[in-house]
């Protein structure tokens, strides 16, 4: 190579190197909490674990409105 022929190459490794550097900063920042309980279940097809709890009857007193005929997830949607 002659001149300014080792330029583009030159660009490319340091492109090469900016990129993986961005991708190991970036990687600090992903969430890990959910990890341990996933390698735990990795194996278990019949386990169903969810965060979802049914609410006591009484959950806050009466809603003020008229209510409508739309639910939101298990709530009745009120006007």
């Amino acid at each position: 190579m002659k001149g300014w022929d080792y330029v583009p190459w030159l660009f490319l490794v340091f492109a090469l190197v900016v990129c993986y550097s961005c991708v190991e900063h970036f990687a600090r920042f992903e969430d890990t909490s959910q990890r341990k309980r996933t390698d735990e279940l990795v194996n278990s097809s019949y386990a169903q674990q969810t965060n979802h709890s049914i609410p006591d009857k009484v959950f806050g007193g009466p809603i003020p409105g008229e209510p409508t005929p739309f639910r939101v997830n298990m709530y009745d949607a009120y006007l």
